[in-house]
């Protein structure tokens, strides 16, 4: 006789690790490591050098390129800087303003480095190696701002002219007296979320007396005076008036509590005036200021252009009499 047939339970199959789950798992790392390279610059006081804005999509992109990722590296990598900057936006005070100043940066060196990297990965096998050959030109660049030796001149001006319907002497007095501010004519650019000035304050023309703008929308930074303290809105930026003859006016910055403090250290201005014909007088104002970010073949055109606009605004802002 035979014997009967023992039932067996059988086994479950065990789930397989696979290349697709490698690699959203190498993804999520990629990003952690991203994220978390975000914050300890951001603690380090690094965020304003090319150690965040050229080092950090470097190495994003160099991890996911060599990591193995889906067909299509170049998508990955738009991913992961998007994802990365999204959740580094909370430590940005500024937010919007910051997110779309520096994400055209963290992308083209993101792409960059996978396109370079693609291309030697096809050709060779010693990937590593050839990696840090790239990474030699771009981690120095990486380290502008970080030493003082690898600090570029960060002095800038920017100016802006205007001819008005009124005599020299209008001007001055104009000058004497508070601004004007109007939200409608604030240029397209420093509305996309910059602290916007909300008033101003008046008074004599001569050496020593302070003039300030107040801003609205964001809250206070460190001040030039009171380097310890920290508030709440309005913040406000003061001049000095430094220098005070018929046609020309200087003032000098002495105060600055505003976010834009993070990004521009406000040196002077200066304000010129002539004649050009029967109650018609040509005003140049100057602004000279130190950008405060690197590197500065990237952010040195977007702060000169910002305070360009800045000038202009101040000028549209004088009050005339007509």
């Amino acid at each position: 006789m035979t014997e009967p047939l023992k039932e067996t339970a059988e086994e479950p199959p065990r789930r397989k690790f696979g290349a697709a789950q490698i690699q959203i798992t190498a993804f999520i790392l990629i990003v952690a490591i991203g994220s978390a390279g975000f914050r300890v610059l951001h603690d380090h006081h690094l965020q304003q050098t090319a150690a965040l804005y050229i080092g950090l999509p470097t190495l994003i992109a160099v991890a996911l390129t060599l990591s193995r990722p889906a067909k299509d590296p170049y998508m990955m990598i738009l991913k992961a800087i998007s994802i990365v900057l999204l959740l580094s936006a909370p430590l940005l005070g500024e937010g919007f303003i910051c997110i779309l100043m520096i994400s055209p940066l963290f992308y083209a060196i993101g792409l960059l480095v996978v396109i370079v990297v693609q291309s030697l990965k096809k050709r060779h096998n010693d990937k590593l190696s050839l990696s840090a050959l790239i990474l030699v030109p771009v981690l120095l660049m990486s380290a502008e701002g970080v030493w003082q030796s690898t600090t570029l001149p960060d002095k800038q001006e920017s100016s802006a002219t205007r001819t008005v319907a009124a005599a020299p002497e209008d001007v001055a007095r104009a000058l004497a007296t508070p601004l004007a501010f109007d939200a409608d004519h604030l240029p397209f650019y420093l509305s996309l979320g910059f602290p916007r000035p909300i008033a101003s304050t008046g008074g004599e023309l001569i050496p020593g007396m302070r003039q300030a703008v107040e801003f609205a929308g964001a809250a206070k930074r460190p001040a030039f005076e009171h380097s310890h303290h920290w508030g709440t809105n309005p913040t406000q930026l003061t001049f000095e008036v430094a220098e005070s003859s018929p046609g020309h006016l200087k003032l000098r910055a002495v105060q600055d509590d505003t976010p834009i403090a993070t990004w521009v250290h406000w040196n002077d201005a200066e304000i010129s005036w002539k004649s050009v014909g029967e109650n018609r007088t040509e005003i140049t104002w100057t602004l000279h200021f130190d950008r405060k970010l690197a590197p500065a073949w990237y952010f040195g055109p977007w702060e000169s252009y910002g305070v360009s606009k800045a000038a202009d605004y101040l000028l549209h802002s004088l009050v005339i009499p007509q």
